[in-house]
């Protein structure tokens, strides 16, 4: 029995071959710059001298999951979102809302603080 040829995938001209390589790389390079642009955080953020309540460091580990430290050293874990300059944890069926500033620091108001990356 014999084989059947496949199709090609590929336009029969060049120039069209050309445009669909075209497209296909500006949605590559679109794709891994909208990855980029702060959808995600990580790392440890301290609480600045004033402020910290009731947390005093959060880590933001893999995903979208956020560990929070309170004055005794104990950690819950929560999750966040980051939705343009804003950072959204939820935790206990609670969201806080952080803003991010200018400089990378979370600022959630006098109460809680503002947390800056260690």
């Amino acid at each position: 029995m014999k084989d059947k040829p496949m199709k090609t995938m590929l336009p029969k001209s060049h120039s069209k071959a050309v445009a669909m390589l075209a497209r296909v790389a500006i949605l590559i390079i679109a794709t891994a710059f909208l990855a980029g642009c702060g959808s995600r955080l990580s790392g440890t953020y301290k609480v600045e001298a004033n402020g910290g309540m009731p947390f005093e460091k959060m880590n933001f580990t893999s995903g979208s999951k956020v560990e929070l430290t309170d004055a005794a050293g104990g950690i819950s874990e929560a999750t966040y979102v980051v939705d343009g300059n804003q950072v959204k944890v939820s935790a206990a069926g609670m969201t806080q809302v952080w803003t991010i500033d200018k400089d990378g620091a979370l600022n959630a108001g006098q109460t809680i603080g503002r947390f800056v990356k260690q």
